[in-house]
C-alpha cells in the first residue's frame, strides 16, 4: 500500500457445515462486517515498480517476485534492495544485481532479521 490512510473493509462469515472438500455449505449462520482506517507509513513505491509476495506472517523464506518498468531500465543499471531500520538509522543491503531483467525472482530469507516488537 502507499503510505495515507486507507479504509479497509472485514466481513467474517460463520457456517455450521462444510462439505469434503472444506467449502462452506449452505447460508452463514453469522456475519459481522467491520471498517476502520489503517495508517501506512513508509516511501511511496516509484511508479510502475512492483514487488509481489506472500503474507511475512509465520514464514522464515519467502519468494520476492520484483517487477522492473521497462522505462527505468538502460543500458546499464542496478537493482538494490536494502532494508532500512528508521528506529536505528540503519539500512542493511540485501540484494544487488547488475543489469536484471523485467521480472527478478529472488529467495527473502528473513530467519537472520530482528523481531520488531
Amino acid at each position: 500500500m502507499t503510505p495515507g490512510d486507507h479504509t479497509v473493509t472485514l466481513k467474517v462469515s460463520v457456517w455450521s457445515a462444510w462439505d469434503d472438500a472444506g467449502s462452506p455449505v449452505g447460508d452463514p449462520v453469522d456475519i459481522e462486517t467491520t471498517t476502520t482506517v489503517v495508517h501506512v507509513t513508509g516511501t511511496a513505491p516509484i511508479a510502475g515498480f512492483e514487488i509481489q509476495h506472500a503474507n511475512f506472517n509465520n514464514r522464515t523464506k519467502q519468494y520476492l517476485y520484483i517487477q522492473i518498468p521497462t522505462g527505468n531500465r538502460t543500458s546499464s543499471y542496478d537493482l538494490v534492495l536494502s532494508l532500512i531500520d528508521t528506529t536505528a538509522s540503519t539500512t542493511t543491503v540485501l540484494l544487488t544485481k547488475n543489469n536484471p531483467g523485467t521480472e527478478e525472482i529472488w529467495l527473502f530469507d528473513h530467519t537472520g532479521l530482528t523481531v520488531w516488537p
